[in-house]
């Protein structure tokens, strides 16, 4: 059927080696990848590959993923995407996440394996929430964030849009990260966080900017 049938968009990002996993485990295939860039990986088990200029109608016609985790990248390929055509983004859910039922989700967001989503969390389009990821109940995480693996984030934050959480990054309770900032891998954050800023260490303190 059409809708077990996913078409990823820059499947040329090796994340799509965990995609394609949850696809399987959903009962669904990777029928085709759309190439954005040289690949990152050996690309097994998709049985169509093309480059942007080359998707036929019937491609169009399913469902796509975008496989990206770093927001940026993440970002421009959902654009590009759209502008080839492709309309439907639903969002996958890997069925060994744990994901409380009264979670809102927007389209095209991905959830791994291992991961664990409280009550009342909001997850805004295109999110990726990584392997074994935490996120406490009543917790808003905006479009085009992404969480590493392992990251951990207390109750009723508010992660908005383009974050990037990196793996095994903490943020506590009651706090907010501000549009387009990176929390480096392992932070421990407990204050809120501008935005367009990098945070690191325990505690998260600023990273200063390279000039030049």
């Amino acid at each position: 059927m059409t809708r077990n049938r996913y078409v990823l968009f820059g499947v040329d990002s090796s994340f799509s080696a965990d995609v394609c996993e949850t696809l399987r485990r959903l009962g669904c295939s990777a029928a085709a990848g759309v190439l954005t860039g040289p690949p990152e990986w050996d690309m097994q088990g998709i049985e169509v590959l093309c480059e942007e200029g080359d998707i036929g109608s019937p491609l169009l016609a399913l469902p796509v993923v975008v496989p990206w985790v770093t927001p940026s990248r993440h970002i421009d390929r959902a654009e590009r995407a759209k502008r080839a055509g492709f309309s439907s983004f639903p969002s996958l859910v890997d069925p060994a996440a744990v994901v409380a039922s009264n979670v809102r989700l927007g389209q095209g967001v991905f959830i791994n394996a291992g991961a664990v989503i409280g009550a009342g969390v909001t997850i805004g389009d295109h999110a990726v929430i990584n392997r074994a990821v935490s996120i406490g109940h009543h917790c808003k995480i905006a479009e085009f964030s992404s969480f590493g693996p392992g990251a951990v984030v207390a109750s009723k934050c508010d992660i908005q849009r383009a974050v990037f959480v990196g793996a095994g990054a903490v943020v506590g309770p009651d706090v907010t990260i501000g549009s387009g900032s990176t929390l480096a891998v392992g932070s421990v954050v407990t204050r809120d966080v501008t935005a367009g800023v990098t945070v690191a260490g325990n505690p998260a303190r600023l990273v200063p900017r390279r000039k030049g």
